[in-house]
């Protein structure tokens, strides 16, 4: 038991802790860690300051969610094909059976956002006996440990399953411990009925310098989450306190605590110090507070923003006019073709690197691909981004110049199907219709009502 100790206490690296700062930011978990950051980082505690309000802004989710991700034209799909592009049929039905839909959307998800913010992650394969389904979780820094062997070749995993809890995986067990604190006690040993440690690690655009299998945590994009956190929220602090600045007294009697001794001072919003005059200096009364400097305050976030949304390829522009509420954050261009292509050949990669251990796994369902056969992830097509607006004028130019039709609109950018696309147009055909026969109707009684009125009226100056 010893060694599976060993194992839970290498769960506990730089790694993780920098993965999970960067899970719980992105998850929006951003209190406490913005806390802990502006009390190692002023003079004085959260708690010593009077008014003192944490402000957060999920710049990490945004920047992220803002950055080539590969899903968000559609769902992607294991498909089983040969070397010269053609599917196979029959394996990728049996393929997609094992694995229910909603789960691999889930998981492609996912890799997709925890690949882009830790720079990898993995998909851990197991098998639901129950339900007769593949099921497949994502694995990352934060939530496993991974030894390789000196080829690099993944020898042992271990995963958190709860708090407490720990699944274990080699080549020939799966083991379940748990952690009482004072020892690991085994909970469960099965064989591992797959002969390999199922698990596929996917990267973000590169493989890890080191070795891996997983990459280094990069916290650049957190960090200047947190210190944007911790800029705002000094800003509020000191805009309160130019609206009730401190009072300074100078020749009275200072305050004495029990002892007899002067109170410590205390400035911030709405606090008063009162100090004896030193000698030959007369009485004072003055507020004071400090000096805002707003533009300068906004040229840090605009250049913090920007530096930490370029590393990511995404092009900002920040609204700071409103200072007393935060600011937001404008994105003007994102999710870059370049970026997402450069992903999808990643993740292309990946899944063609690790293709043994996923023939291994469908074969133990009668699934057998030969070796011309490669299973692979079908991703939607990257399209560059373009404004809602910037559509809707594109499209109407071409419907109007006779080089598109409203059918290829509503395909292209509705994403509907043709027979959908033919039914929506005559719906458009018939609503349109009913409103010009309302419209006709209306102007009818319209003239109808004027002519009526005009006889009245000359019957009136007849009589």
């Amino acid at each position: 038991m010893e060694y599976y100790r060993k194992l839970i206490s290498k769960m506990s690296n730089s790694n993780a802790k920098k993965a999970k700062q960067n899970i719980d930011m992105y998850d929006g978990r951003q209190y406490d860690i913005t806390a802990d950051f502006i009390n190692r980082h002023s003079d004085k505690r959260i708690d010593q300051k009077k008014q003192y309000i944490v402000r957060t802004d999920n710049i990490t989710k945004r920047i992220i969610e803002s950055s080539g991700m590969l899903f968000i034209n559609g769902s992607p799909a294991f498909v089983a094909k040969d070397k010269s592009g053609q599917v196979d049929e029959n394996a990728t039905a049996a393929i997609n059976q094992l694995i229910d839909y909603d789960v691999l959307q889930s998981v492609f998800a996912g890799v997709d956002t925890y690949t882009r913010l830790l720079g990898s992650c993995g998909m851990l394969f197991g098998y639901d006996p129950e339900a007769n389904k593949i099921t497949i979780d994502v694995i990352h820094h934060a939530n496993s440990y991974i030894v390789v062997d000196t080829k690099n070749r993944i020898e042992t995993l271990i995963r958190l399953l709860s708090d407490d809890r720990y699944e274990i995986w080699t080549k020939d067990k799966r083991i379940v411990v748990k952690d009482t604190k004072t020892e690991v006690v085994l909970e469960s040993q099965d064989d591992n009925t797959f002969g390999v440690v199922p698990v596929v690690i996917m990267y973000d655009s590169t493989p890890p310098l080191y070795g891996g299998p997983y990459c280094e945590v990069d916290t650049e994009l957190t960090n200047t989450n947190l210190a944007i956190n911790k800029m705002v929220s000094d800003l509020q602090y000191n805009v309160t306190w130019a609206s009730s600045p401190t009072l300074f007294m100078v020749g009275c009697t200072p305050t004495l605590d029990s002892s007899g001794r002067q109170k410590p001072l205390s400035t911030g919003p709405e606090s008063v110090i009162m100090l004896a005059a030193d000698s030959g200096n007369s009485s004072e009364v003055a507020y004071k507070a400090p000096v805002i400097d707003i533009e300068s305050f906004n040229n840090n976030i605009r250049d913090n923003i920007k530096s930490a949304a370029d590393k990511y390829g995404v092009r900002t522009d920040v609204d700071t006019s409103n200072i007393t509420s935060g600011f937001s954050l404008i994105v003007r261009e994102i999710r870059t073709l370049e970026i997402r292509t450069k992903r999808q050949r990643a993740f292309e990669s990946c899944i063609g690197r690790d293709q043994k251990i996923l023939k291994t796994i469908f074969s133990l369902f009668g699934i057998t691909l030969g070796d011309d056969v490669n299973i692979v992830v079908e991703i939607p097509k990257s399209e560059l981004p373009v404004d809602d607006m910037a559509v809707e004028q594109v499209w109407t130019e071409r419907i109007n110049q006779g080089r598109a039709t409203v059918i290829d609109y509503l395909i292209e950018v509705k994403r509907l199907t043709p027979a959908e696309a033919e039914n929506k147009l005559n719906q458009i055909r018939e609503e349109k219709l009913t409103n010009m026969i309302m419209v006709q109707n209306n102007i009818q009684n319209n003239i109808q009502n004027n002519q009526s009125n005009t006889g009245d009226n000359n019957d009136t100056v007849q009589q």
